[in-house]
């Protein structure tokens, strides 16, 4: 958990404390970042933890480890959390192999699953056998083998609910060019936490924080100097998920109306009055983007309704499964990233029991 006297640069609790406009928006109970902070405040370390892993606890002015890697290992990310312990019990990755079809063994053999893959350092296609094939690939990814194995590779048969109810997490993302002299807003973590107008009754999530390593930006000095004095706002809420998404032609197709979700224009009007009220420009596309992704193979009661049930398991394909954002049947409305990691925790357990 973060706490003041890690003293995180530009926190949105340092820098609207004595705003007459905006305020920081209370954090959630025990709130938790990703981050190895140092032991010593101002003074990082390199660490090796018990897996044998070197790596640096995260240093504020030189913010490197953020959205755009973590270099120096700042930033505690899947591998370290579970793939360096998984090696120890015979776990293989295969790096940058990319998986090209899930193929199922129609005759009732056994292995049930072949896994069509092309392998960078062999320089060639290889397939593995499994009698159980999970799939985390990200939604949009899981989404297209799931359709490229049911519908141009033929491996794969039903899921009649596939592509159904897509959402985005009521994402909408922005540049606010705070423009305040003197400023250096990618300092400290490249999420600074959330903030609201003063007095607005039930407003939406709105976040953000400076960009990292904007130095790297191949960019001419003085643009990379405006940018470090801006920083990305980002708003979050349930959206309807009620997207579909197709595939034609070796391509995803997404139908999605974003005027269905009112989180949309609630935080638009936020937008709005941030800007209003402190006197600066706050750039956004006219269309949302998301960075979360939800949906498309999402839990269910039944076949009628979803495509997985609640151990994970796709109805009509025993021994596949599906472990990410798109299983998930409503968008979270905040940060997912516990979610998704509760449903693939839930994944993992179901299957043990089951399986031990």
């Amino acid at each position: 958990p973060p706490m003041a006297d890690h003293a995180i640069p530009n926190t949105s609790t340092a820098r609207f404390r004595d705003s007459g406009v905006l305020e920081p928006s209370p954090p959630p109970p025990d709130p938790r970042l990703g981050f190895l902070f140092a032991e010593e405040t101002g003074n990082p370390q390199k660490v090796t933890d018990e897996n044998g892993i070197e790596r640096h606890e995260v240093d504020f002015n030189n913010p490197d480890d953020g959205f755009l890697g973590s270099p120096k290992g700042g930033k505690t990310t899947v591998d370290f959390i579970y793939l360096a312990p998984a090696l120890k019990h015979k776990l293989t990755v295969r790096d940058l192999a990319e998986v090209k079809a899930i193929m199922r063994d129609e005759g009732g053999n056994r292995p049930r699953f072949k896994v069509e893959f092309y392998d960078p350092h062999a320089k060639r296609a290889q397939t593995l056998g499994a009698d159980h094939v999970i799939v985390a690939a990200g939604t949009l990814n899981t989404l297209r083998l799931l359709f490229h194995s049911r519908d141009v590779a033929r491996g794969l048969t039903g899921m009649p609910m596939l592509g159904q109810r897509f959402g985005t997490n009521g994402d909408m993302m922005g540049y606010w060019d705070y423009n305040e002299a003197g400023s250096d807003l990618s300092l400290g973590l490249p999420t600074a936490g959330g903030y609201r107008v003063k007095g607005a009754e039930n407003p939406p999530i709105i976040g953000g924080g400076g960009f990292p390593s904007v130095d790297h930006y191949p960019l001419p000095k003085r643009i990379r100097e405006r940018i470090k004095r801006g920083t990305f706002i980002a708003g979050i809420g349930e959206d309807a998920m009620d997207g579909v998404v197709s595939y034609t032609n070796g391509q995803l197709k997404i139908n999605y109306d974003p005027d269905n979700s009112p989180v949309f224009k609630r935080i638009d009007d936020t937008v709005d009055a941030i800007a209003e009220k402190t006197g600066t420009k706050i750039y956004r596309p006219k269309k949302p983007i998301t960075v979360h992704p939800t949906g498309g193979a999402r839990l269910g009661a039944s076949i009628e309704e979803g495509v997985v049930d609640a151990n994970g398991e796709v109805f009509d394909i025993p021994g596949l499964y599906v472990a990410d954002a798109t299983a998930l049947p409503r968008a979270p409305g905040g940060p997912p990233s516990m979610t998704i990691a509760a449903w693939a925790n839930h994944v993992a357990e179901s299957f043990i029991k089951r399986h031990k």
